[in-house]
């Protein structure tokens, strides 16, 4: 045996000492052509190609007669020679996901095949005489553009499983299948089918039919009260009005799909179907379901979402306590059924997403199993119970879409929660005891901020000092020097406080200041931006961070303590200067800062050592770094940031450096510049603050 899959080959070696080879395996190998000495190999038995780029077989592959699986899916072959039907051994061919848009005239040679895979080409019809492929028992067609069943099929025999989904057939579905008195599996999904003849209920052995996504209208009654095989079913989108009452014969059936049809109800009797493991009702206009259901000994998993039920059947605590998963999203749900908290519960999915519920009660703790759970789009929950944190198993908690104004602190106990959703919610600021899911991976905070999620004009003069920039910023410090000094400041390498100690912080940060009368008049009106704490940086196995719209000037500048962190997207913000650290961060792959109002890039961001994506259109940066980023990928735009940064590096080298000092007659206070800007600033800070009868006087020391 020789396996050479899943690398990069240039060359293949020589297999003319090989000659013993029984097994050959080259998937994903990068190959663009067969190997030329393939003949060589008279003992080969197995021959995996699968995953390359060829795009012919040589003449060579006739050689092979004890060949008995060949495995060539996955190319760019549209042509099969007349040779390879010479291989009598074959038992096994895949030939899907090609070109082929017709097979050899001489097909029917391969006597002895049991296994024919041609899904994914492009194929319009069959040879006549494939019919004498009486061995065959494996059929795929699927993914193929075919208008009829090819009537060849009807004399195989021997075929056991027949697949022709995706294709172009149209009308009625041929009698003839019934002919195939051995087959078991039959799927003719998402053709334009209209009719489902009775006559296919003499497929007696038929254990699985898949006739999704065709107008089929109505379903025989002798299809079900005569196939008493069948295990799975699924007649999903298929305009059904309504079901056989013969459904309830089905002893056998394991999985029942009837999602996506116009239902109202269901058979009154399914006591039968004890077997019975999921079943799926998604998108229909059922109202009651039928009280069989309860009595369902065996079904873990339930669907009913997207239908016009406001409770559940009284006796499905019976049922509630061995599911695994249930769906009850997009119905008229006022109150959560309490059937569904029972204390023996092993529920694993939960998805109430889009009803009217008014709260999530505290019996949800009893859910001790619980993984995924998603209540979003549920406009009437305005808080969460704190018995949220006893669901100690949650991987995955979806909240978006709600009315949400705060978080219980218990969800500090979530240890396994790894996804948390909390966008478009009503938050007044970001819930700080989101910092203290000590496992969390991917947090989407989208769309939070309902006072000013919109990029403003800058009002001109006092704009850029407000709270807008940094609540703690001194109205006697200029906003674009503040931020210039704030931002480069390396964050602090100091542990975190406990939760305790960052609500009160919190809740201190909020409190409104106590006016007198008398000062009332004196306010200035400060907006309040949405702010992230900088505890963030609590979430140390962070691998996506999305905080996208919510209005926010600045973020915290400790992006250097995340190790794990490869996607962040802040689009659609009011940034104007990124932190420092983030160019710490070397895990990053992609970073959205679109619609933002960024003047600059920081000149070691493009160079993140694994950053395959840089989003940075909308900003306001020079109109030809603005024409760059809109029509250059991010190699282009690395190369222009590359030649920009050494051209300014060339310029500093003969900047002359400015020595000022600002004297008013008591003492002095100097510094150095490059740029007459700032030294003017440096200037006008100091010497307004220096006495009026004292003339403060500007002076350049020195010009190096």
């Amino acid at each position: 045996m020789l396996f050479i899959t899943e690398c990069q080959v240039d060359l293949l070696p020589s297999f003319e000492n090989l000659s013993n080879l029984t097994y050959l395996d080259l998937s994903f190998s990068s190959l663009s052509y067969f190997p030329d000495d393939i003949g060589s190999l008279r003992m080969l038995k197995v021959l995996k190609l699968s995953g390359n780029r060829v795009t012919n077989i040589p003449s060579g592959i006739v050689y092979l007669e004890l060949l008995q699986v060949l495995d060539l899916s996955q190319n760019m072959i549209s042509h099969l020679p007349r040779e390879l039907c010479t291989l009598r051994s074959l038992i096994y061919f895949d030939c899907s996901f090609n070109t082929l848009f017709r097979l050899p005239d001489n097909i029917s040679e391969l006597l002895y095949l049991e296994v024919l895979f041609l899904s994914g080409n492009v194929l319009t019809t069959l040879p006549t005489n494939f019919s004498l492929l009486k061995r065959l028992q494996r059929l795929n067609l699927s993914s193929n553009r075919f208008e009829y069943i090819p009537f060849c099929i009807f004399q195989c025999s021997s075929l056991k499983e027949f697949l022709f989904s995706y294709n172009q057939a149209s009308g009625f579905i041929p009698d003839n299948l019934c002919r195939l008195s051995d087959l078991e599996i039959l799927s003719l999904a998402f053709n334009k089918f209209t009719k489902l003849p009775g006559k296919l209920s003499n497929l007696s052995n038929l254990r699985f039919l898949d006739i999704k996504g065709n107008n089929i209208g109505r379903i025989p009654d002798e299809i079900f009260s005569r196939c008493k095989n069948l295990t799975f079913v699924n007649c999903g989108s298929c305009e059904l009005n309504e079901i056989p009452s013969s459904l309830g014969l089905c002893t056998n059936m394991r999985v029942l799909d009837l999602s996506s049809n116009m239902l109202k109800n269901l058979p009154s009797d399914g006591k039968a179907l004890k077997n019975l493991i999921s079943l799926f009702l998604k998108d229909n206009k059922i109202t009651v379901l039928p009280h069989w259901i309860c009595e369902l000994e065996n079904v873990i998993a339930i669907s009913v979402c997207k239908n016009l039920l406001q409770d559940l059947p009284s006796d499905f605590s019976r049922v509630a306590e061995r599911l695994r998963m249930i769906n009850i999203s997009c119905n008229e749900f006022e109150v959560i059924p309490s059937c569904l908290f029972s204390k023996n519960s092993k529920l694993i999915y939960f998805l109430l997403d889009h009803n009217p519920v008014l709260q999530l009660p505290p019996e949800i703790c009893n859910l001790k199993f619980l993984t995924h759970l998603s209540i979003s789009h549920c406009p009437y929950i305005f808080e969460l119970p704190d018995e949220l944190g006893g669901l100690l198993k949650l991987r995955s908690l979806r909240l978006c879409s709600n009315s949400l104004l705060k978080l219980p602190r218990t969800m500090q106990c979530l240890k396994a929660l790894n996804y948390l959703d909390l966008s478009d919610n009503k938050f007044s600021h970001f819930p700080v005891v989101v910092c203290y899911i000590p496992h969390l991976k991917v947090l989407l905070y989208n769309n939070c901020c309902h006072v000013c999620t919109y990029s403003e004009s800058d009002p001109p003069g006092w704009f850029d000092r407000t709270d807008l920039i940094d609540p703690n910023a001194s109205m006697e410090k200029l906003g674009k020097v503040y931020i210039d000094e704030i931002e480069s400041l390396a964050s602090e390498d100091e542990g975190p406080p406990s939760l305790e100690e960052a609500l009160e912080l919190e809740e201190k940060a909020l409190q409104i200041p106590i006016v007198k009368h008398g000062e009332i008049s004196n306010l200035v009106f400060k907006r309040k931006p949405h702010r992230i704490p900088k505890f963030i940086y609590c979430l140390k196995f962070l691998v996506h961070l999305s905080l996208q719209n919510n209005g926010l000037y600045f973020l915290p500048n400790v992006f250097d303590r995340f190790k794990y962190l490869k996607r962040i997207y802040l689009n659609d913000n009011n940034l104007r200067k990124i932190p420092e650290s983030i160019v710490a961060c070397k895990t990053l792959t992609d970073i959205d800062l679109r619609n933002n109002k960024l003047t600059e890039i920081h000149g070691e961001l493009h160079r993140l050592p694994n950053l395959k994506r840089l989003e940075l259109d909308g900003n306001n940066f020079s109109p030809c770094l603005s024409e760059v980023i809109k029509h250059s990928d991010l190699k282009g735009l690395c190369e222009y940031l590359d030649a920009s940064n050494q051209k300014m590096r060339k310029l500093s080298i003969t900047c002359p450096v400015i020595s000022v000092c600002v004297y008013n007659g008591r003492g002095g206070r100097r510094r150095r510049h490059k740029d007459t800007k700032k030294a003017y600033l440096f200037f006008k800070k100091y010497a307004t603050k220096c006495s009026s009868s004292v003339p403060s006087m500007l002076l350049p020391i020195s010009i190096d």
